[in-house]
């Protein structure tokens, strides 16, 4: 019996093309998920990805419990979990649900219908300017300079990787030549110099979206002030453990951040097994309360106070 429609993104990421042919094969046999799914090739260009989709757009009551097998399946022959995500709409409403190494989360979309039109515009525009890149042109090629060292290089970090190195004796000494790179994973990407990991989650098996990232965003060395660092510095100086940035406040002692509180809908961000005390942890704290406070712009009045006030106590800030 049907409970609603669905439309799915989920896909499972094969380590080698051995594997994700043994996998289509076994599954067309197979059926895992009480056959519920079907699998295919995502694409050429993507050859290690399998799409995983519904095969009519009506699912069943039990769509959680057939996901959960197929996971099983994956994990426990082939040592792969089910990701991705799909839009369920039944009579309750409009539901985004997620799968990752097994467990599935969702989270209703109906309470938009809360809002007025002018107040989801403000939501979507915060929204897309908290996690997606800013669109700008820059020249014909990107630049990367790390926020945090300034250097400007850039190192893929790479999982389930397959690696051969020729062997030959010299001198009646084994000598192994040029490591060769047959199969790997994107994991992340970083700085060279401080690992500095950047905000990108990367194609696991190329570098599109690195470039979308650094073509839209600006990379110039004055493009925008470094208010992190500076509230880094200041902090350090001063020793206080308030700051007021953009309506924002930060407790350091607390180890908690506190939006506006004319600016609804926003939660505190709290920092639990961050230590104020480490340089590294501190500056991790300043990158993410600036980023969260200049990201809330659109939604506040013009000009925004963009100064750094600090104080020894959250209460000695002025709200």
């Amino acid at each position: 019996m049907s409970y609603g429609s669905a439309y799915s993104s989920l896909f499972v990421i094969c380590k080698t093309v051995k594997q994700r042919d043994e996998l289509l094969a076994r599954f067309q046999k197979e059926k895992p998920g009480q056959g519920e799914f079907i699998a295919e090739l995502l694409s050429a260009s993507s050859p290690l990805y399998i799409d995983i989709d519904f095969p009519s757009g009506e699912v069943s009551r039990n769509l959680d419990n057939y996901l959960q097998e197929l996971d099983r399946w994956l994990y426990e022959n082939f040592n792969l979990h089910l990701k991705g995500h799909w839009q369920l709409e039944v009579d309750d409403g409009d539901f985004r649900c997620e799968i990752a190494e097994g467990k599935i989360s969702d989270a209703a979309l109906n309470w938009l219908n809360a809002y007025t039109v002018e107040q989801i515009n403000d939501i979507r525009r915060y929204a897309e300017n908290m996690y997606l890149p800013e669109s700008t042109s820059v020249s014909d090629d990107p630049v990367f300079i790390c926020p945090s060292c300034k250097t400007r290089s850039i190192e893929v970090v790479m999982t389930d990787c397959i690696v051969s190195e020729e062997i030959h004796y010299q001198n009646g000494e084994l000598v192994y030549g040029f490591p060769k790179i047959h199969d790997s994973l994107n994991s992340h990407y970083q700085c060279c110099n401080c690992g500095w990991r950047l905000p990108v989650t990367p194609n696991p098996v190329d570098d599109s979206v690195l470039e979308k990232w650094l073509r839209r965003r600006p990379q110039t060395p004055d493009a925008f002030p470094d208010y992190a660092e500076k509230m880094f510095q200041l902090i350090r100086r001063n020793g206080h453990q308030a700051v007021k940035f953009c309506n924002w406040r930060l407790d350091l002692k607390a180890k908690r951040s506190m939006p506006p509180f004319f600016l609804p809908g926003l939660c505190p961000t709290a920092y639990p097994d961050a230590d104020p005390s480490l340089d590294d942890d501190l500056r991790m704290i300043c990158r993410d309360f600036v980023h969260h406070a200049l990201a809330s712009e659109c939604c506040q009045e013009a000009p925004l106070d963009k100064t750094i006030y600090t104080a020894s106590d959250i209460n000695e800030l002025e709200l």
